[in-house]
């Protein structure tokens, strides 16, 4: 069941509160359509919502060649993070 949608600024603040490092969301209603997407997927979409997350300094330094087995983990983790907060702003957007 959708609960009520929040505004761009709650669900900004939501996510930050919940882990997240960084949020944006952009208005996309004018976005050039030229981009690889099915236009009629495309115009279903008024707003993006980009979440970033600041990754161990520790663990991406040590990557030499190629990733770690620390990184591999540190990745999934973040995806799982990620998926987690993407949900929430899937239920709560507007």
């Amino acid at each position: 069941m959708k609960q009520n949608p929040i505004s761009s600024s709650e669900l900004k603040d939501s996510l930050l509160a919940d882990g997240a490092s960084i949020v944006g969301i952009a208005n996309i209603e004018n976005l050039d359509t030229s981009f690889e997407f099915d236009e009629s997927e495309f115009k279903k979409y008024t707003r993006a919502i980009s979440i970033g997350f600041r990754l161990s300094d520790s663990i991406i330094d040590d990557i030499v060649d190629g990733p770690t087995p620390e990184y591999a983990q540190l990745y999934s983790e973040a995806n799982k993070e990620f998926d987690r907060l993407a949900q929430f702003g899937i239920l709560n957007s507007e």
